[in-house]
């Protein structure tokens, strides 16, 4: 399972320990959660759009973006507990990691991430997205990348 080797590999490169994650106990039904701090998160990708109002396209995806945006961040999960399919995730056992937090990290390891020769592809210039995870493309993952330090794509567009 090559793929899931990187996927932790570049979790840990993207500085996902112990400061940007934490095990939480959530209402019953979900038990535990692993969650990554958002809340810390959201001035920083405001002042981004802000400087870059061409960072989410059409206008329309960017008014979207901002609205979340400025309603405030919550911390979000990046693990399920109890899923026997997924990725085992570094330091919490029982958890795999959300979908999002496997996927999201293949723009960088693709590249070779965290070895160098990355860089000259890095970050993208235009990332096309589907409106429907604009969420994820122009919020959660720049806000990923901007935990790690690590530049955030140029420009996401997405259909009206």
């Amino acid at each position: 399972m090559e793929r899931a080797v990187d996927a932790v590999a570049v979790l840990g490169a993207l500085g996902f320990g112990q400061d940007a994650l934490r095990l939480v106990v959530a209402d019953g039904l979900r038990g535990q959660a692993v969650l990554t701090r958002q809340v810390d998160r959201t001035q920083p990708l405001l002042d981004h759009i802000a400087a870059h109002p061409e960072f989410v396209q059409p206008e329309s995806r960017r008014n979207e973006i901002l609205r979340l945006l400025e309603g405030g961040l919550e911390d979000i999960s990046a693990s399920r507990p109890r899923v026997p399919w997924g990725v085992p995730f570094p330091d919490a056992e029982g958890h795999t990691v959300y979908v999002w937090f496997d996927a999201l990290p293949n723009y960088l390891s693709v590249l070779g991430f965290p070895e160098s020769g990355y860089e000259d592809w890095w970050p993208a210039g235009l990332h096309v997205i589907g409106k429907d995870i604009t969420r994820f493309h122009c919020v959660i993952w720049p806000a990923m990348l901007m935990s790690a330090g690590l530049p955030v794509p140029e420009l996401y567009a997405s259909a009206r």
